[in-house]
């Protein structure tokens, strides 16, 4: 996460909601005038962010060479994993969250030095560790990789809590907080102001996402094709092409590319037709909406006995397909120097923390070395640094 993360990713709207609410807290708390100034001069530096920034764009679409925004396919394997929901993790905005990062002091003097039970102490430290590049006896190696997994800490010295932490164990370390600390929420939304950082309790962007028993697992209100359905949408495609054919870019086309289009039209709807059997049967299951949004081509899933996924759980009790973020396989789409069409896959990443070093290990100079040749636009180029695996999915399948 960079200084500039925040403001990228942030809706103007939100912050200005998190000053005010932070100022209304402000307000209410009584014989302590400094902490209004210390506010005062956090907010004014966030807003002078703001203004020089503009109004902000959280995804850039990705255009193709025609002109024409492209889609990108979600990995097959994306649901191919198992996923328990016992207790979905709806998010409550009224109350205290527990941060993934949390500025060094104020974890220090308002967290650890008001809780006196060991046990939490202890279970604390486990979870919770200091992200500091500066601090001594730190090898080259260890500080390369806390700047790459928590660049925030570029600029403030921080305790980044456990990335594989289950949702149980955070549920408890909240529960230290409430119990042993008069922190506010108030409080908690002035330090992240303070370091620029924006958590998934707050961000107006997941508001109406339904999370599953973590931040990482996406919880799907699906309408599955029926036979009659799926019979109209392979209607539907040969209806496409054939318009596609009286268009002026099928039109100017050369012999050789409408002959290759010709191939991949008529392989698709071979596909199609080979499927229409098992949905038939209700052997093979293909979305036709998700969160009433179009996305036939995007998520699918076999029925119980048909081949060696039949045992993972699609769907929690309330019915909702279940789709974890990671394991994500990380991409990059582009035109290559002859306007073939080229997709660079880089290794299966199993959480937030590995898909961040491979980011900035692998992605950045890739995208980098496309860029400086040409083979992206300055766009696309934002587009795949700045793409973020939960919001990837969230950007499909929510509104």
């Amino acid at each position: 996460m960079s200084k500039e993360y925040f403001t990228d990713n942030i809706k103007t709207e939100t912050l200005a909601r998190l000053i005010d609410e932070t100022l209304r807290y402000e307000k209410n708390k009584k014989g302590d005038p400094m902490r209004m100034s210390n506010i005062i001069k956090t907010v004014s530096a966030v807003a002078a962010i703001v203004l020089v920034i503009g109004l902000i764009n959280i995804v850039l679409p990705i255009w193709n060479k025609d002109g024409e925004p492209d889609t990108a396919v979600s990995p097959d394997d994306a649901n191919s994993y198992v996923a328990t929901t016992a207790n979905p993790a709806n998010i409550d905005r009224g109350e205290l969250f527990l941060p993934q990062i949390i500025e060094k002091s104020f974890y220090e003097d308002r967290i650890l030095a008001q809780i006196t039970d060991t046990r939490a102490l202890d279970k604390l430290d486990v979870y919770y560790t200091l992200k500091d590049p500066e601090a001594p006896d730190l090898s080259d190696r260890a500080r390369e990789d806390i700047l790459v997994t928590y660049p925030i800490t570029k600029f403030y010295a921080v305790y980044g809590l456990d990335w594989n932490i289950s949702y149980r164990e955070k549920d408890q370390l909240l529960s230290y907080i409430y119990e042993y600390t008069d922190i506010t929420r108030g409080e908690l939304i002035e330090m992240c102001l303070k370091i620029e950082y924006m958590p998934v309790e707050l961000d107006e962007r997941y508001a109406n996402v339904r999370f599953g028993d973590d931040y990482d697992t996406l919880l799907l209100d699906v309408e599955w094709h029926t036979y009659e359905t799926w019979l109209e949408e392979i209607e539907e495609y040969r209806n496409y092409i054939n318009e596609e054919k009286q268009s002026d870019f099928y039109i100017n086309l050369s012999d050789e590319e409408k002959k290759e289009r010709d191939i991949g039209n008529e392989n698709w709807i071979k596909d199609f037709e080979e499927l229409t059997n098992d949905i038939r049967d209700k052997r093979y299951y293909w979305a036709k909406s998700v969160n009433g949004k179009n996305a036939s081509a995007l998520l699918r899933k076999d029925a119980p006995g048909i081949n060696t996924h039949a045992d993972l759980l699609y769907e929690d009790s309330d019915g909702y397909y279940i789709l974890p973020v990671y394991p994500y396989l990380p991409f990059v789409f582009y035109y290559d120097e002859n306007g073939e069409y080229q997709t660079k896959f880089f290794d299966v990443v199993d959480s937030k923390h590995e898909y961040t070093t491979v980011m900035n290990n692998e992605i950045y100079p890739f995208c980098a070395d496309l860029l400086a040749r040409g083979l992206l636009s300055q766009k696309e180029y934002d587009y795949f640094t700045a793409l973020d695996p939960l919001d990837y999915f969230v950007d499909i399948y929510f509104d």
